[in-house]
């Protein structure tokens, strides 16, 4: 009897594709610079899920942080995180 694995679903094979193009080194750097510190402040305080909540929090602030005006950045990085 031969197994075969299961399909990947489309959306998970998007997801898994590999990207080509140029690796924003500062972007990368201010990720890990705005996320790494709430992560490690939130484990030494023994509350390793809260951590990751901010942690995402600041991606979405990094990745939605565009030129402009204080109150539009606050629209779009406040809305992806309700």
């Amino acid at each position: 009897m031969t197994r075969t694995a299961p399909a990947v679903p489309p959306w998970l094979a998007h997801a898994l594709r590999s990207q080509r193009g140029p690796v924003s080194r500062s972007a990368v750097l201010r990720g890990a610079l705005g996320g790494g510190p709430l992560l490690l402040g939130a484990v030494l305080a023994g509350r390793p899920t809260l951590g990751v909540v901010a942690a995402i929090g600041a991606m979405f602030a990094g990745i939605n942080d565009r030129p402009g005006s204080r109150r539009a950045s606050v629209a779009r990085i406040g809305t992806p995180a309700l």
